[in-house]
């Protein structure tokens, strides 16, 4: 198993994205070689940001790689001691198709495993899951705390057809996937599985999970009226557990990523004490329904893993990066 002597190279898939991008800087930061696939390598305006990090020009080599495309990921996985599967279709839109949104992430999460059993060099697997395929099991309650046994019911999806439904199957049936092929295959594969995450971002564009807490800012109760409570996490402490699952010898399984599950109006309190923001800090319209139960992450902090970032902190840090980008 690698550990922090060895530097590589590891291969990120969904590199441009915001956690991939963050994930990226701070491999490099740390002396590894890194393979990042993107769709398109040639678009500057969607690959600039990894190309300008610290210790891109030595160490980092970008490729062309789509879930799509059923042997895209042999050359960037080719060499690589480890591999940390991030890239997946992300959206919560109501009309999304499940041709574009499930299909390719089991599909494409299969694919890149096929790769790394052909690589035959590949000692590890970090699968990017989400706490949505712990959180919707239909059997609990917002006062139950959920741990890494348990598993959202794809039936309760389809059946209720909450707001982002589509990509909670998606993730629950990949990240099942993905530990089924592990075991089969005798590939050592480990899930995370990221709360919400938020703070500063790499990308050109705002992140998914930014922009829906931002709504707050922006008094857009339609959309914030559905967010009750909230697990958050900070991107770098998202980043950070990431490298610490693929280099800790002892790490198994899944691993829920989350600091603290906080009510909107705590976050709204937040918001409006610490930058005088105009936010609302009571709420008649919040979609109760939507108030699920709490994360446990309980597992990756006995591992050894510590939380470097505060609530506090994502607060400012997500003000911060839309102050510093006129947004704000």
């Amino acid at each position: 198993m690698a550990t922090s002597k060895g530097k590589g190279p590891v291969c990120v898939t969904g590199a441009s994205g915001y956690i991939g991008s963050w994930l990226v800087k701070r491999l490099l930061e740390k002396g590894y070689t890194v393979h990042a696939t993107v769709r398109d390598p040639e678009n500057e305006e969607k690959v600039g940001h990894l190309i300008a990090l610290p210790g891109a020009k030595e160490r980092l080599k970008v490729f062309k790689a789509d879930l799509n495309d059923e042997m895209a990921f042999d050359d960037p996985i080719k060499g690589c001691e480890g591999v940390f599967h991030l890239a997946s279709p992300v959206t919560l839109a109501d009309n999304a198709l499940q041709g574009e949104v499930v299909a390719p992430t089991v599909r494409g999460t299969v694919r890149v495993l096929e790769a790394c059993k052909r690589a035959e060099t590949v000692k590890r697997v970090i699968y990017t899951s989400s706490v949505s395929a712990v959180r919707y099991t239909g059997k609990h309650t917002h006062q139950d705390t959920l741990d890494e046994s348990h598993w959202t019911s794809i039936d309760y999806c389809r059946k209720t057809k909450m707001m982002g439904w589509m990509y909670f199957v998606a993730k629950t049936y990949a990240e099942e996937g993905a530990i089924k092929f592990g075991s089969g295959e005798n590939l050592d594969v480990i899930s995370i599985l990221p709360s919400v995450t938020l703070g500063d971002f790499l990308t050109p564009e705002v992140p998914g999970s930014v922009a829906t807490v931002m709504t707050l800012l922006k008094g857009e109760e339609e959309q914030y009226s559905y967010l009750p409570r909230i697990p958050y996490v900070h991107i770098e402490d998202v980043a950070r557990a990431h490298i610490f699952l693929y280099e800790h010898p002892d790490a198994k399984g899944r691993y829920i990523c989350s600091l603290k599950d906080v009510p909107l109006e705590e976050a709204a309190h937040l918001f409006q004490k610490r930058h005088h923001l105009n936010v609302p800090t009571k709420f008649e319209n919040l979609r109760e329904d939507y108030l699920y139960p709490c994360m446990d992450s309980g597992k990756l902090k006995r591992l050894g893993f510590e939380y470097k970032y505060t609530l506090e902190d994502i607060i400012d840090d997500v003000v911060q990066s839309y102050k510093k980008r006129g947004l704000l």
